[in-house]
């Protein structure tokens, strides 16, 4: 599959963009010499979280950011995530191909749409409704096409830290859509990939203005 240039972008009236910077540092141990600095033009409302995670075969350790509202109903529902991909990459394109069966609606998805204390959609009232998703979601999973069938083609976006290329899904169970953006960009020897993830368009667009922002000093 060619990717298709995406030039969209987000009227900065949709999102206020202020002075504040968010820095996120990936470890000198995946990055040799002197560590970079990963950024974001990050808008009042949101904040971030950094876990760290220990490779697998690897001494290494690499540190994971998380973008999300700043607490408030569904805001655990929403969410950039920004990760580096130690590895070397000789097709971004299947790559990101294989990576959206990883990242596709699952059991822990229904946890966090039913079990979340603020979701809409908690409540035993509606445990056939997550059953049915369940048995949804397991029945498509077997179809060659999931989960492809619900993405568009794959284009290149382009940001402050050069280009990249961008996977975007819409995943419409029942009376849910899941919105999920995958992007995975090569900056300075080291492969980054950025998800997005919610169930608000409007929100989608502020994630993609947020992620419009990336660069790395």
């Amino acid at each position: 599959m060619q990717p298709t240039i995406n030039n969209s972008c987000f009227s900065r009236s949709n999102i206020v963009h202020t002075s504040l910077l968010v820095l996120f540092a990936i470890f000198v141990v995946i990055l040799p010499g002197r560590p970079h600095a990963q950024r974001f033009n990050l808008p009042n409302g949101y904040q971030t979280e950094t876990t760290y995670e220990k490779l697998e075969r690897s001494e290494k350790t690499v540190s994971i950011i998380k973008i999300i509202p700043q607490k408030g109903k569904f805001s655990n529902l929403s969410s950039i995530v920004l990760r580096p991909v130690p590895e070397t990459l000789s097709d971004p394109v299947q790559w990101l191909q294989r990576q959206i069966k990883i990242s596709i609606p699952g059991d822990q998805w229904l946890k966090d749409i039913f079990d979340d204390p603020d979701s809409p959609f908690g409540g035993d009232q509606l445990l056939r409704t997550r059953y049915l998703l369940e048995k949804s979601l397991k029945d498509m999973s077997k179809l060659g096409e999931w989960p492809l069938k619900f993405c568009g083609p794959i284009s290149i976006i382009t940001n402050p830290a050069g280009s990249g290329h961008e996977l975007s899904c819409q995943y419409p169970i029942g009376p849910i859509t899941q919105y999920l953006v995958l992007r995975i960009q090569q900056v300075n020897n080291l492969w980054y990939q950025t998800t997005i993830r919610t169930m608000n368009k409007r929100r989608l667009r502020h994630f993609l203005a947020i992620t419009n922002s990336f660069y790395i000093e």
